[in-house]
């Protein structure tokens, strides 16, 4: 039974409207769901001092009123909803104070409406209670406020919280507290799963931290302090951590926990469905880290046993790692409806092994697995040093870098960068690859990594592509590159007829459809159709260096990059005044890079002239190929109507010794053997092969030498040797020996032979006579016709009706510019000299020395004695003088035989 006063504050508590307090549940249910990113404003806990126990200790006579099973109504705003206060015994002190003992404490709180079937919001908010129950309380009945102490907890229909003390403000609605947190959210439905309770619900988030600050009105929790927390059963999609791959163990398909730590605050807000953390924030998730400044994260409950996050931002000292990978940044965001996360950042980073990305943001895109960079950046590869990885038996010793091993690769690119996880990344605009001294240039780069090893297998660059190396200083450009692990060459190659793929140095420039490069051995190979243009040398002379020079082939070329070149098909090598021509030329480079030495197979061809027009250049916007073409057609008709032409007239020549006039021109050589080496340095050519050598000077007749052995033609001191059944023609006169060498001057005009072994020379005309001897010379005039010869050696010289012998014979020649005649002046014999006639009464004539001029027609033979037999008839005496035509013998006026002798007399 209450006495009147214990009615009056009965009452009194009573017709206090309670306060309208939001359903603690929902305001915390950011707690049970996993964090992801983004700052957030951060709210410092208000702190207050939980007052010890007023009249703690007190002697109960003190109290005013003590009221068992005490229960009160605690309203603060006439719209809010009540308080029910209940408690074992409660006593009541000065200033309207209320010691309560076993406290039971309901909150009202208004729930956000739901949705109903049809998706639409419900208008009336559900309502929620909230029981917190401790040892003891403390009501300050004017001030609307309630503290609790020890052992204090808090249960709602989905969630427990458990701290030493907390207070409830009536007005402010509003829950503090200092103490130590520990909260626990639970979530229902799903397999029937009992908790240490026995009730039907699995634990799904747990948080323990420093303080609390619960803010009604404004549907907003804090937990202060150094926290930590727990979070249950998330989807798997958390972070969008697949990015191809398996994951670590332990990630696989199935719901996950997360663990948040923070050393600030925990903001949620109900109504946003936002969480937010601050402070040195770290989130670690199976195979999964991430480190921010703070963090901000939108969740969704989703339907079953799983917790959605829904976004994520993260703000400040972004750190994320995940399947091996680190990304950083000054903000990361994830979306779960698009499946897409970005970091972005001064720069924002990735890095993978050996593999580092740089850019403004990266995308990364769950659904596709894929990594997107929109903006400009930088990718950093450091390659394996291949030499260390042959002493690792783990190492794939098939695997070769781009370049060259041991080094970095850095590629920029100012458009944008997609990789996929399937291995493959593709860049765009402005593409640069570099690694030590080598870079490459393109619109459009292609990559494609080994999915265990995560290093490139292939790479393909596109449209203006230029590839540049310091060392040697050497540029290609072309309209692909293709490069492949298994065999680490880097092909470029051309698009369309009109265009070609160019190779620039210095003093060298290579143009062809394709190039097959090896970084590594340093080769160059084109499959097809190219030319290569060597510009003057960059020392020396010119000329003694080989170069200009431009060399073309139409099958293939290979190039050692230094010192070697094979060029194979139709090898046109083009010098001022020189072109070579074969099925195959090999080209040695000196120190410089110079051409030394080239050696030309099959069917060799060397066109060697006068004039010396420019060797590079196409015309009239051609290619230098399509120029090469014309010229090389122009050329070999020319040349071969040439030859036809010459020969036909040297054929005339051998029978009438008659010849065209000279006229003023160049001397063209051409030179053809299966075999021909050239030495550029000393200006030597070599044939180790049967060959021809051919010269022209317009308007006079081919003088031709043909060798069945070897050649030598040195231009340094101007002369050529030939071996091996040597066959010459010199002004319409043919010579035979074994082996031949000629001296020229410097006009390349024949300016003395010599010949050797079995020496045979032929006459031109309808005079023919053949000369045989052991040894023979000639000497040409400046004009290059023949002037003198001289045989040596068992001379015999045989027409249609005489014969002469002699150990040595001189010829003496004139050549008539007028007529372009070269004829036979006069003769000169010495040592057992002998004519004899082939008809008639076979006169023979012996002596010491022979004298003839073509002015008189007569052979002079003197001798100590000289003696002619004609028939029995024989004559000595010093000089005897013969008619070359009719044989008549007389003596000179004035002298007599010194013996006649007639046989059988």
């Amino acid at each position: 039974m209450l006495t009147d006063n214990q009615k009056y504050i009965y009452k009194k508590f009573y017709l206090f409207k309670p306060r309208r307090i939001i359903y603690l549940a929902a305001l915390t249910a950011a707690l049970l769901l996993p964090a992801g990113a983004g700052p957030a404003p951060r709210r410092q806990s208000q702190k207050f001092a939980l007052s010890p126990l007023r009249r703690a200790g007190a002697d109960e006579t003190e109290a005013k009123l003590t009221i068992e099973d005490f229960e009160i109504e605690l309203q603060a705003n006439e719209n809010d909803d009540r308080t029910l206060i209940k408690g074992a015994k409660a006593s009541l002190y000065d200033g309207d104070i209320y010691i309560i003992d076993s406290p039971e404490v309901t909150l009202t709180v208004e729930q956000e409406p739901g949705e109903n079937e049809n998706g639409e919001k419900e208008e009336e908010p559900e309502k929620v209670h909230i029981t917190l129950t401790a040892e003891n309380a403390e009501l300050d009945e004017p001030n609307k406020t309630i503290r609790m102490f020890n052992n204090v907890r808090a249960d709602g229909p989905d969630f427990t919280l458990v701290t030493e003390s907390i207070r409830y403000h009536a007005q402010e609605r509003r829950l503090l507290s200092n103490k130590a947190v520990e909260f626990r959210r639970y979530e229902t439905g799903g397999q029937p799963n009992e908790d240490e309770e026995g009730k039907n619900r699995w634990l799904t988030l747990e948080i323990h931290g420093d303080g609390l600050d619960v803010r009604l009105p404004m549907q907003e929790i804090t937990v202060g302090g150094a926290s930590k927390t727990d979070i249950h059963r998330v989807s798997e999609h958390f972070l969008a951590s697949e990015t191809g791959g398996d994951r670590d163990e332990g990630a696989g398909d199935e719901p996950q926990t997360i663990i948040i730590r923070s050393d600030g605050n925990i903001i949620y807000s109900h109504l946003l469905e936002k969480i937010n953390y601050s402070d040195n924030v770290v989130v670690t998730a199976p195979g999964r880290k991430l480190n921010t400044r703070n963090l901000e994260i939108t969740i969704d409950r989703a339907d079953g046993e799983e917790i959605e996050i829904t976004r994520i931002d993260a703000r400040e000292d972004v750190s994320f790692e995940f399947d091996g990978r680190l990304a950083t940044g000054d903000q990361l965001e994830w979306r779960s409806i698009t499946q897409i996360g970005k970091i972005q950042g001064k720069p924002a980073t990735l890095t993978d092994g050996g593999m580092q990305i740089t850019a403004g943001k990266l995308e990364f895109y769950r659904l596709s697995n894929r990594l997107r960079i929109n903006t400009p950046g930088k990718l950093v590869w450091e390659t394996p040093d291949e030499e260390k990885d042959a002493n690792d038996s783990t190492a794939d010793a098939t695997g070769r870098p781009v370049f060259t091993s041991g080094e970095p690769i850095v590629i920029t690119w100012e458009g944008s960068m997609v990789y996929d996880d399937n291995g493959e990344a593709k860049f765009e605009e402005n593409v640069n690859v570099r690694q030590n001294d080598s870079e490459l240039k393109c619109d459009t780069l292609e990559l494609v990594f080994d999915a265990e090893t995560n290093e490139p297998v292939s790479l393909l660059a596109t449209d203006n592509i230029q590839f540049l190396q310091e060392e040697p200083e050497r540029k290609i450009s072309g309209d692909s590159l293709a490069w492949e692990e298994k065999n680490g060459v880097i092909r470029i190659e051309s698009k369309g007829e009109e265009r070609w793929v160019l190779v620039t140095e210095p003093a060298r420039r290579l143009e062809t459809k394709t190039i097959l490069y090896d970084p590594d051995a340093g080769t160059i190979r084109c499959p097809g159709e190219g030319r290569m243009d060597i510009e003057e040398a960059t020392s020396g002379e010119a000329a003694s260096n080989g170069t200009p020079i431009r060399l073309r082939w139409e099958e293939d070329m290979t190039w050692d990059g230094e010192r070697t070149a094979m060029l194979q098909g139709k090898v046109k090598a083009v010098q001022p005044g020189r072109t070579l021509e074969a099925d195959e030329l090999k080209v040695l480079f000196d120190e410089d890079t110079n051409p030394a030495e080239l050696i030309a197979r099959g069917g060799a061809v060397l066109v060697v002239t006068d004039d010396a027009p420019p060797v590079f250049g196409p015309e009239n916007g051609e290619t230098a190929a399509q120029t090469n073409d014309k010229e090389q057609e122009t050329e070999e008709a020319e040349h071969n109507s040439e030859a036809d032409t010459n020969h036909e007239e040297n054929e005339k020549t051998l029978v009438t010794g008659k010849h065209e006039a000279v006229s003023d021109g160049g001397v063209r050589w051409v030179i053809k053997a299966e075999h021909l080496r050239g030495m550029t340095a000393n200006e030597t050519l070599e044939s180790e092969s049967a060959g021809t050598l051919t010269v022209k000077q317009k308007g006079n007749p081919e003088d031709r030498i043909t060798w069945a052995e070897s050649m030598l033609i040195d231009m340094n001191e101007m002369h050529a040797i030939f071996k091996g059944d040597v066959d010459a023609d010199f002004s319409q006169t043919n010579l035979q020996c074994g082996r031949l060498r000629i001296d020229i001057n410097e006009n390349r005009q024949l300016r003395y032979l010599s010949a050797r072994g079995d020496v045979n020379v032929v006459s031109p005309g309808e005079e023919s006579w053949r000369l045989a001897a052991g040894d023979a010379s000639a000497v040409f005039a400046a004009n290059g016709e023949l002037d003198h010869l001289i045989a040596r050696e068992n001379v015999t010289v045989i027409d249609a009706t005489r014969m002469l012998e002699a150990e040595q014979l001189r010829l003496f020649f004139t050549y008539d510019a007028a007529t372009g005649e070269n004829t036979l002046e006069r003769a000169r014999a010495r040592g057992s000299v002998s004519i004899r006639y082939k008809n008639g009464d076979q006169l023979r004539a012996r002596g010491d020395r022979m004298e003839w001029e073509s002015k008189n027609d007569k052979y002079e033979i003197e001798g100590t004695p000289a003696a002619l037999q004609r028939g029995n008839l024989t004559i000595e005496g010093e000089k005897i003088i013969i008619d070359r035509l009719s044989g008549e013998v007389s003596l000179p006026e004035g002298a007599s035989p010194t013996t006649t002798t007639i046989e059988g007399r």
